[in-house]
């Protein structure tokens, strides 16, 4: 799907399908990707709020990310923790990339622990999590392409090591399934920022995610 697209009426368009299958039970589950969200949100007005998820009004927080030293990186937007290597050739139950079965890919960030992929925090099995879609997508810098991801200050496109390495413009599991038929996985690709759900055979990319200790304990 081009990126230039810039019709109202192509956009709405899109909108209604995806709007329209999502709530229609019945529907065949499809494969091909739907616009960015963002475009869709600006179509009808739709705004997501999920873990600190950007609106048009707020500002990025300066630095966007910061590096804890320990494996770790702080998303100061969302105060969300994510592994700073996005792609860890050693997380549990993965391939040597880092790519997991979507329907392993929830057991595969559940198993993360201290000292597996460079983690030194502490964390044990349990700690760690599969994003949701919207987590995902808090992520994603749409000015940005290839991927679809900004450096630790937030100003410019990501580069290895700032702060977050392994980065893959490709697909990245979430923990979300589609509604109509739990066998289709949200997923979030990072090369464009593109949204769409896969047959869970599929391999992806598993980007483990956790709250801070104080978030856990308010649960």
């Amino acid at each position: 799907m081009a990126a230039g697209r810039s019709s109202v009426s192509l956009v709405l368009g899109f909108t209604a399908l995806v709007l329209g299958s999502a709530s229609a039970g019945g529907d065949e589950p499809q494969t091909a990707a739907p616009p960015p969200s963002s475009l869709v949100r600006a179509a009808v007005g739709i705004e997501h709020r999920d873990a600190g998820h950007l609106r048009p009004q707020e500002r990025r927080p300066n630095p966007r990310f910061t590096g804890n030293g320990d494996g770790t990186v702080t998303d100061n937007l969302t105060g969300l923790i994510w592994l700073q290597d996005a792609s860890c050739a050693t997380l549990p139950r993965t391939d040597d990339a880092g790519r997991a079965f979507g329907a392993i890919a929830v057991s595969a960030a559940l198993d993360l622990a201290d000292p597996e992929c460079g983690l030194s925090d502490g964390s044990q099995a349990g700690d760690w999590r599969l994003p949701s879609r919207f987590e995902l997508e808090s992520l994603l810098d749409l000015e940005f392409h290839d991927p679809a991801l900004s450096n630790a200050a937030g100003t410019a496109k990501w580069s290895a090591g700032d702060p977050f390495s392994g980065v893959e413009s490709s697909c990245y599991w979430s923990s979300v399934a589609l509604a109509s038929d739990p066998t289709y996985v949200w997923c979030v690709d990072l090369l464009d920022g593109l949204v769409f759900y896969v047959y869970e055979v599929h391999y992806y990319y598993v980007w483990p995610v956790r709250e801070t200790r104080e978030m856990q304990e308010m649960q």
